[in-house]
């Protein structure tokens, strides 16, 4: 009996089925590495422009309310706040006088709903992260962001650990920037 032939030994049918298996588990991780290598800076490339771009929508000056519920009542809130967003750094003020502080941001773009991550850099209060969810429509912002040690919020609604921002941007209400 020849060794060499894979028919006339009943183990060696068990071996080639193996290494078939092998040989294509090889080339599979071979594949899905070239893929990487050839896509992969592209899309840190798209992703860096996405976050660019939404962080350009949402800069400027926003005014609302934190606002009971879902935001039934979207012109009405326990606080009245102005939120400043720039491209690296968001900061508020209460009432139109208590400096609430400021704090560094994320963008969570490919989370949904997407995703604002918010860590204070300056003020009173704990340093975060202070984990939200974010959804921009034309010049309304919502922001439901939980308190630190709670868990990022699901929906837009303000519960206990959660509180929804309903924002209009500032030039909408006064007509100048």
């Amino acid at each position: 009996m020849d060794s060499w032939r894979f028919e006339s030994n009943p183990s060696t049918s068990v071996n080639t089925a193996v290494t078939s298996r092998l040989v294509t588990m090889k080339t599979l991780l071979h594949l899905l590495a070239l893929w990487i290598v050839l896509n992969l800076p592209g899309t840190a490339a798209v992703a860096a422009d996405d976050d660019a771009a939404a962080r350009k929508k949402i800069v400027g000056t926003w005014r609302g309310f934190a606002v009971e519920g879902a935001g039934e009542k979207p012109d009405q809130g326990p606080v009245k706040l102005e939120v400043t967003i720039t491209e690296t750094e968001i900061s508020a003020i209460k009432d139109g006088k208590e400096d609430m502080g400021a704090g560094a941001y994320k963008l969570g773009l490919a989370q949904s709903p997407q995703g604002l991550e918010g860590t204070r850099t300056r003020g009173l209060g704990p340093k975060g992260p202070y984990l939200g969810i974010f959804k921009l429509e034309g010049d309304t912002l919502k922001w439901c962001v939980a308190n630190p040690r709670y868990p990022r919020p699901t929906e837009f609604k303000t519960v206990k650990g959660q509180f929804l921002l309903i924002l209009k941007r500032a030039e909408q209400i006064t007509g100048k920037p």
